[in-house]
């Protein structure tokens, strides 16, 4: 998706430090990105916040009401 410019933003839903690598890909790429943290879940890695644009703090509810029936 970054080197084809489909998108121009993500929201990763992955609290594993492993993704950096594809973090940096996306952002040298000029995708923007978001680590989601979902409340009372853990928190996120020093490692994600520096690769990445911003953290979205969202709610159970809100996620599983955005998912197709």
């Amino acid at each position: 998706m970054a080197y084809n410019k489909l998108v121009d933003c993500i929201l990763v839903f992955c609290k594993d430090t492993d993704i950096v690598p594809a973090l940096k890909c996306a952002r040298i790429n000029g995708l923007n990105v978001s680590v989601a943290h979902l409340e009372h879940g853990f928190q996120v890695a020093k490692k994600l916040k520096v690769h990445s644009d911003g953290i979205r703090t969202i709610g159970i509810q809100e996620v599983m009401h955005r998912l197709p029936s």
